[in-house]
């Protein structure tokens, strides 16, 4: 019996996902949010703050809302870059404007990272035994993760252009986290 309950503890506590004592990516980050209006000010500092990060005037990374235009998609990235774009009329609401600005800053915290060259991989829904396509984090699968794939133009060289086709993950799932953990590890 006490083994059972020593194997359950140590499950409980590895399966534990990130909290506010434990910033997404393990650190804190400092984001600026710049030319958003409210409510989806507001809805980006939400989904900012439930990584464990804060918003400051002046941040490492900027979530910017703009116009990405008419090939743009919700929400757009480019490798390096210190900026998150979020298309607010593409993105419309607080799930798809939390959504959106979650994705693109964890692969702007991945690139940032020890591992760069994980910062384009994605949380696709693989069958069993399965092959994993390209583009797709090996060994994790998940229907409705944050780091889901958005469709089939989400990468283009060292760009993601990034629109969720299904109801968005707002926050950091198991399966999001496995990721991070792994592209940050040492």
């Amino acid at each position: 019996m006490r083994t059972l309950l020593a194997i359950l503890g140590l499950l409980l506590v590895a399966c534990g996902g990130a909290g506010a004592d434990k910033p997404v990516g393990g650190r804190d980050v400092a984001v600026a949010i710049v030319d958003c209006v409210e409510p989806q000010q507001g809805w980006a500092r939400g989904e900012i703050e439930s990584f464990g990060w804060h918003v400051s005037t002046a941040g490492e990374v900027d979530v910017r809302c703009a116009d990405t235009g008419d090939r743009g998609g919700q929400g757009e990235y480019r490798l390096g870059a210190h900026e998150a774009l979020v298309d607010p009329v593409k993105a419309p609401g607080m799930f798809a404007m939390m959504a959106t600005t979650g994705h693109e800053l964890i692969h702007w915290r991945i690139y940032n990272g020890p591992h760069p060259e994980m910062a384009t991989l994605h949380i696709c829904d693989v069958a069993y035994n399965e092959e994993y396509p390209p583009g797709c984090a090996p060994g994790l699968s998940s229907k409705n993760a944050l780091m889901s794939p958005g469709g089939n133009r989400d990468w283009d060289g060292d760009q993601e252009t990034f629109t969720f086709a299904s109801v968005p993950e707002t926050r950091v799932t198991y399966e999001d986290q496995q990721l991070i953990d792994r592209a940050l590890r040492p």
